[in-house]
This record gives C-alpha cells, sequence and structure tokens, in this order.
C-alpha cells in the first residue's frame, strides 16, 4: 500500500529504528514526545 502513513511508538531501541525505517514506518516517536509534535508530523505528512 502506498497511501498509509505508518508511524510507530513507544519504548523502541534505537538500533531498530533502521529497520523499521526500511519496513516503510515514516517516524518512531520515543516516550515523552509531546502530542503536538506527533499530531505536527501527521498533518504534514498525511494526504
Amino acid at each position: 500500500m502506498n497511501n498509509v502513513l505508518v508511524i510507530a511508538g513507544g519504548i523502541i531501541p534505537d538500533e531498530d529504528i533502521p529497520f523499521l525505517k526500511e519496513l516503510g514506518v515514516h517516524a518512531v516517536f520515543g516516550p515523552g514526545t509531546p502530542t503536538s509534535e506527533i499530531v505536527e508530523f501527521i498533518r504534514q505528512h498525511a494526504r
């Protein structure tokens, strides 16, 4: 699917992030990420 914005969040080891991005995850948000930052990312990247 080409038109799906996939994001991930939570406790994800830094060494796993490049692999997740290779799989198509657009962004990874760690614990404590402000909700406003996540919302802004979605607004900028969602079609």
